[in-house]
């Protein structure tokens, strides 16, 4: 077992976590963990409908299961949801069993990689100038849980491919 733990990629919606997290793993021989993909298979609903059927609160706790579940192994990229550390005790659960890594986009290019952004429950049927001030929002309100992260990293203007090569190089530099 890799003594670096897990390495969690963390950040707001639309960062790149999942698509970097693919890339990423793979490079650094570790299994890549999407948390909101785990959430939808084993409701076998989309996290839109989890927010609509269950509440946000609901969605929070099956997260929090979620990543309690996935962080009692070790050797992981995981891209965890962007609230994901919101929850108590979440953020020092993830601490506690890896790395945390920040990816980091202004709110506008958030805004123009989600589009509509309709199957986004905190984001959907806000016009364009709302979602980006939505995203502002959330970002104030979560930036003490991603300014946990050992790593921030800028995603806006770059390869997905140069992300991951970043991330890779320091990830490797903590085990030397």
């Amino acid at each position: 077992m890799d003594p670096r733990g897990n390495l969690y990629l963390i950040g707001m919606m639309g960062c790149g976590k999942s698509t970097v997290g693919r890339l990423l793993a793979p490079r650094l021989g570790m299994d890549f963990v999407d948390l909101d993909s785990e959430l939808e298979a084993a409701s076998g609903l989309s996290v839109a409908e989890i927010f609509r059927r269950a509440g946000a609160a609901e969605f929070r706790e099956r997260e929090a299961r979620a990543l309690w579940q996935h962080s009692a192994r070790a050797d992981q990229v995981i891209a965890l949801g962007a609230g994901a550390l919101v929850r108590r005790g979440s953020l020092e659960r993830a601490r506690s069993t890896g790395r945390l890594v920040w990816l980091q986009a202004s709110s506008e290019e958030l805004a123009r990689r989600l589009g509509d952004a309709a199957e986004r429950p905190l984001l959907a049927g806000l016009s364009a100038l709302d979602r980006i001030e939505r995203l502002r929002q959330l970002l104030a309100e979560r930036a003490a849980a991603y300014g946990a992260a050992e790593l921030a990293v800028e995603t806006e203007g770059r390869a997905v491919s140069e992300v991951a090569d970043d991330i890779a190089r320091w990830w490797r530099g903590l085990g030397t």
